[in-house]
């Protein structure tokens, strides 16, 4: 059985299907994927990179869910002019301590579970928040802001040198493809959608992989006609290429093929149909 639940707050009402995905624009909620609450009281959240949380009902009604990363920290005073970026569930410091103003600029910039922490007055280290593991080598703060800001769907990219990045799974670290120019990286965790993204192969090829495990569907294909195929995925079904000429329509939560092979366009409106 399906059960709703009612989040209350002082913008407005979300009904979240237990089964379903949130379709919430809020940013707090954008990453839900389930919602079910406990016979203890409290609530079991699956999130869309397919990490999973245990949130009471005062932290479901402030929206501290998957990617709300800033209510996992707070800045813990020091002195008249020094705080420090604390985890809230423990007390545990994240970096160093730094100016107030800035503290406050750390936590407001944490996204998708990841922090700038702060190495010195130059040098920053995206860490992930749950455990304090560094992901990455250590950047300029101001471009580890810029990495955190297109971090989405459970991915991030992570610095190699100073021109490359690897695309990696935030919830474990593991790295996805291969390592590509910072630039096409970002190119590569914005492309992602529906869980699915373009894993590269090579300078030519990218492979369509579920993010949440690095399962594979169908044959890679050139860049942009993977872009093309991610783009294309809607109510959890996705068009995996099987050779030139035939595509097999496949659910994305489990790999089950759909139905028989099709051309890509009857593969593309099986898809538009379904809801």
């Amino acid at each position: 059985m399906t059960h709703r639940i009612v989040l209350i707050s002082f913008l407005s009402v979300w009904t979240v299907s237990c089964r379903t995905s949130s379709s919430s624009s809020a940013k707090s909620i954008a990453d839900v994927a389930s919602l079910q609450q406990r016979s203890d009281g409290q609530f079991d959240v699956e999130c869309k990179d397919g990490t999973r949380e245990v949130r009471s009902r005062e932290q479901v009604q402030k929206e501290e869910l998957c990617n709300n990363s800033s209510a996992l920290l707070f800045c813990a005073s020091i002195d008249a002019y020094y705080s420090q970026p604390t985890r809230v569930k423990d007390g545990v410091a994240i970096g160093n301590r730094v100016g107030s103003s800035t503290c406050k600029e750390i936590v407001e910039s944490a996204n998708s579970g990841v922090v700038c922490a702060s190495i010195d007055p130059y040098y920053s280290q995206p860490t992930r928040i749950s455990d304090g593991t560094p992901l990455g080598e250590k950047t300029r703060s101001d471009r580890c802001h810029d990495i955190l800001s297109r971090a989405r769907s459970g991915l991030m990219c992570a610095k190699i040198d100073n021109y490359y990045s690897q695309p990696t799974r935030i919830h474990d670290g593991a790295p996805i493809g291969e390592m590509t120019r910072s630039d096409m990286c970002d190119d590569v965790v914005l492309s992602a959608k529906s869980g699915v993204m373009c894993a590269k192969i090579d300078s030519y090829y990218s492979q369509p992989t579920r993010i949440r495990d690095g399962a594979l569907f169908g044959k890679h294909v050139r860049w942009d006609y993977c872009d093309t195929i991610v783009s294309s995925t809607k109510s959890g079904l996705i068009c995996a290429k099987i050779d030139n000429y035939y595509y097999q329509l496949t659910r994305i939560d489990d790999g089950e093929e759909i139905g028989t092979q099709t051309s890509w366009a009857a593969c593309n409106d099986a898809i538009n149909r379904s809801r």
